[in-house]
């Protein structure tokens, strides 16, 4: 389990830290400025300015790793022994067991999870940006 998680974190990592470096290079350089002619220092800067500055793009890398996770197929054949996820799952329905219908309800299922956890992202992202 541990060995495909770390699988899952090694393919994810590029997105998030796209995503983020993004948001990080839009940053408007004097928001920091104006905290640190508040008097705030290096740590209080981070915590306070670029922290929820980068909130929104960490949903968002986050919806993203969960998304690439969720129908990550070639990960879990690799990887995967004796651990049922349920690409693997679908796999198996479909062409071990010829259990068409199964197979289908299982990628639903997958897709309407999927679904709903980048909806909440998104929804939590908006809320980060429109400042509320």
């Amino acid at each position: 389990m541990f060995g495909l998680f770390l699988g899952y974190v090694y393919f994810s990592v590029p997105r998030v830290l796209l995503t983020i470096l993004a948001a990080a290079e839009k940053l408007d350089p004097a928001l920091k400025e104006a905290a640190r002619s508040l008097g705030a220092g290096p740590i209080a800067i981070q915590r306070d300015v670029v922290l929820p500055a980068l909130f929104p793009a960490m949903y968002t890398g986050g919806a993203l790793c969960f998304a690439t996770a969720m129908g990550a197929f070639g990960t879990a054949f690799t990887l995967a022994t004796n651990i049922d996820v349920v690409p693997l799952l679908i796999y198996t329905e479909f062409t071990l067991a010829t259990n068409a219908g199964m197979a289908a309800a299982l990628s639903i299922a997958l897709g309407l999870i999927t679904w709903a956890a980048l909806a909440i992202a998104r929804s939590r992202a908006m809320r980060d940006v429109d400042g509320g």
